[in-house]
């Protein structure tokens, strides 16, 4: 018989603090002190798996979703890449779109392949089986463990595959520019918790997606901003999508 309850209290129940506030401070990001974090996600993970109950507070479905908002982004690009096309260039912005969207294009369409090429259904199933459970916010700010684990944000929780933990943590800090070995850091994850070659690849293709490129160039046309900000923030964004993974 399925029980029914709060998230919250669920947690409690998992013996996870909700709290307030705790102290980060002074934690430098470096691969050791990420591979101790993801230590703590894999501990979060598997204490709210595969839970038998009906939550009060209704928990989102974000399954798939992440990959689906890929795919709608880069049709987009391609119908801006079109537009471009037929009515041609009319400043420095759109010039600079115009010259690298092919490219980019290639590289969204290459980081969804591998996606699909490396069993991303059969990782979907087995977290719908698992009701596997994701933070929303996995770094240091959100996550800790004091002899027992702390959560501040519980809000962002989502049924989800556990690999999107590791991706977003990951892409917080390779936007930024910190000069980290992503692909030992999937590895590690991985390795953590209990994952195969599979969900290495899902995350690295989800790593190479040139997610800040899409952003900006598909987002152009509802901004009230001018061609001069929009080419340094098309700049910037090129900046912060780095290198691919694969």
């Amino acid at each position: 018989m399925m029980t029914i309850v709060t998230f919250e209290q669920y947690l409690k129940d998992k013996n996870i603090d909700i709290v307030d506030k705790f102290s980060y401070d002074g934690i430098a990001v470096n691969e050791e002190n990420l591979i101790k974090q993801m230590k703590i996600i894999d501990e979060f993970h598997k204490r709210t798996i595969g839970g038998q109950v009906i939550f009060k507070n209704r928990l989102e479905n974000t399954i798939g979703k992440l990959v689906e908002d890929f795919k709608v982004g880069l049709k987009k690009l391609k119908r801006e890449e079109q537009v471009l096309k037929s009515k041609g260039v009319e400043n420095k912005f759109e010039m600079l779109l115009l010259n690298n969207v092919e490219f980019y294009i290639e590289r969204g369409e290459k980081s969804i392949k591998t996606i699909y090429d490396n069993g991303y259904l059969d990782l979907i199933r087995r977290s719908m089986k698992n009701k596997e459970i994701c933070l929303g916010i996995e770094d240091f700010v959100n996550l800790t463990k004091d002899n027992i684990l702390q959560i501040k944000s519980p809000n962002k929780c989502s049924y989800d595959m556990v690999e999107i933990d590791c991706f977003y943590l990951l892409r917080k800090y390779k936007k930024k520019k910190y000069e980290l070995d992503y692909q030992k850091l999937i590895r590690e994850f991985c390795s953590i918790e209990s994952l195969m070659n599979d969900s290495y690849s899902f995350i690295a293709g989800l790593l190479s997606y040139p997610y800040e490129f899409v952003r900006i160039c598909t987002r152009y046309r509802k901004k009230d901003l001018t061609p001069e900000e929009c080419f340094e923030k098309l700049i910037r964004a090129m900046r912060q999508d780095g290198d691919s993974l694969i």
